[in-house]
């Protein structure tokens, strides 16, 4: 009896760790047919194509996503000033754009490393920047990244824009003398059913000046979020000369918003992915720019 009684046992457990097969047994049995005089059931109608999408926000924008595939996407992971997070830490956009105006700011240099950047944004602060990158002397496909730029740096932005008064001025910026081993930078403005572009390598008008620094500053700062996020995933110890770049920057006043950055320098500082001596270097340039 106890020998019939351990085999019962056992079969029982058997049977509990393998009732999903009995599950996918049952469920694969022929179910029996209808009595032949049977009606047939009544067709199911097919769903109205407007509607066989529901309609909500996760839908929007689809065409737009769908557009830049073929765009190259950056490979950093999320929570590392990924692609789609504001370069402020902000989950959130800032408040609607109060107009449609749109400004644009494009530089180009075949010789640079960064042969071609072109900053856009709105009225609110929310720009994109889209930029290519030379590799082993070849242009790399473009790479797109959403921002938001910081407060005292976009007041400064509209404030040039304002004096240029852009669309209601013919003014050529282009100083006498030409810099074109400086690049080409191209400011766009659109508003209002109006647009209006200007192009220079030089100039001595302030207010033009003043933009083409604050731009520049602009994207080196998030170039600097995008090499030193690809440095953390691929090439750890290509961090060391990230962060020296951004010091030289930082003393040049060649960064938009230092304080901008200090949560992805914090963040930095206990990413043991990178050498000791690149969060070492992170911390002090906390120090420095928390001056």
């Amino acid at each position: 009896m106890k020998v019939f009684g351990l085999a019962l046992a056992l079969s029982f457990a058997a049977l509990v760790h393998t009732g999903a097969a009995f599950d996918a047994a049952a469920q694969g049995r022929k179910i029996a047919r209808p009595p032949a005089d049977a009606a047939p059931p009544a067709p199911t109608p097919a769903p109205d194509k407007k509607n066989a999408r529901p309609a909500g926000p996760e839908n929007k924008g689809e065409s737009a996503g769908s557009a830049q595939t073929t765009e190259k996407k950056n490979a950093r992971a999320a929570g590392e000033g990924g692609v789609q997070q504001p370069a402020n830490g902000s989950s959130s956009p800032r408040g609607e754009a109060a107009d449609g105006a749109r400004y644009s700011f494009e530089f180009a240099q075949p010789a640079f490393i960064v042969s071609r950047y072109v900053i856009e944004h709105d009225t609110a602060g929310r720009a994109k920047i889209s930029f290519q990158k030379k590799t082993d002397g070849l242009n790399d496909a473009p790479v797109v990244e959403q921002f938001d730029i910081a407060p005292a740096a976009f007041a400064r932005i509209l404030s040039a824009w304002e004096a240029l008064k852009f669309l209601d001025s013919q003014a050529d910026y282009q100083a006498d003398k030409q810099f074109p081993h400086l690049g080409t930078m191209r400011l766009r403005m659109r508003s209002g059913g109006r647009a209006r572009e200007a192009e220079f390598n030089w100039t001595n008008d302030e207010h033009a000046a003043a933009l083409a620094r604050e731009y520049k500053a602009l994207a080196e700062q998030q170039l600097f979020v995008f090499d030193m996020a690809l440095a953390r995933q691929y090439q750890p110890s290509e961090a060391i000369k990230v962060l020296k770049r951004l010091e030289t920057l930082l003393k040049m006043g060649g960064i938009s918003d230092p304080p901008q950055l200090l949560p992805f320098l914090r963040d930095l500082t206990t990413d043991e992915r990178i050498p000791l001596i690149a969060r070492n270097h992170a911390e002090r340039l906390i120090k420095q720019i928390a001056k």
